[in-house]
């Protein structure tokens, strides 16, 4: 997870291009979150993943007229 502290992140809508960019890393560095052997430390990593996820989505298709960006968004 490269050092990335999860009690740390907060969960909120991404307004500009500077969140935007940071919601990309912490995705990329929770990509493998369901490798994480500690089941609480995995499904917090996990829901985190899924919600940032969520709020770039939506960034994107506010912000570059995405259609899809994610499987998530999609529903």
């Amino acid at each position: 997870m490269n050092n990335l502290n999860i009690n740390k992140i907060e969960i909120r809508p991404i307004t500009n291009e500077e969140e935007y960019k940071r919601a990309g890393e912490i995705i990329d560095s929770l990509i493998d979150a369901d490798q994480i052997e500690n089941p609480k430390e995995r499904k917090r990593a996990l829901d985190i993943l899924e919600a940032i996820s969520i709020l770039a989505c939506a960034y994107e298709k506010k912000h570059y007229g995405a259609r899809q960006c994610l499987s998530l968004c999609s529903q």
